[in-house]
């Protein structure tokens, strides 16, 4: 199996990988057969959709999809299309759905976006979190130099803000 493969190869204690329902043909099945192995499973969810599809909405238009701290730069606003904004906020919410039922059932940790990573003053407390359900030594958490892509208010990266906010 490839990912146990990738885990040996790290020859670290801990090997964490994401994984995307909507890449496998069953992730109830891949789930299944991992927690039969002894793997130990982190769900991140977020509780804004409206807001990750704006955010992947606005990646997807600039075509930038991870920035560093260093190359941020103010980029002009996007135009998203109310149709676009709906085909993905359908698709956020089914693949919702599919990952809560695909690991309901199994021992996993819940995080949430909005409570757990999105302010970098939360991280120490998420890191704690992990290491106490993993049950391995705590961590410090490394300064990240990475900057999110949606870098200021949606109303400013968003050319045609009130239309979607209309829509929504």
């Amino acid at each position: 199996h490839y990912i146990s493969h990738r885990r040996r190869l790290a020859g670290q204690p801990v090997y964490g990988y994401k994984l995307l329902s909507y890449k496998v043909r069953s992730v109830r099945h891949v789930l299944l057969l991992m927690d039969l192995i002894g793997w130990q499973f982190i769900h991140l969810h977020r509780r804004d959709v409206i807001s990750q599809a704006k955010s992947f909405l606005v990646a997807k238009k600039r075509q930038v999809w991870h920035q560093t701290k260093v190359n941020c730069a103010i980029s002009a606003p996007v135009r998203i299309g109310v149709d676009e904004m709906e085909s993905e906020l359908d698709k956020r919410k089914r693949c919702s759905a599919i990952d809560h039922q695909a690991i309901q059932g199994i021992e996993h940790l819940d995080l949430y976006y909005e409570d757990d990573l999105e302010h970098t003053e939360d991280w120490p407390a998420t890191a704690d979190k992990i290491s106490r359900y993993l049950q391995v030594e705590s961590f410090e958490i490394a300064d990240v130099a990475h900057a999110k892509i949606a870098d200021r208010p949606y109303d400013e990266i968003i050319e045609n803000y009130s239309e979607i906010e209309e829509y929504l």
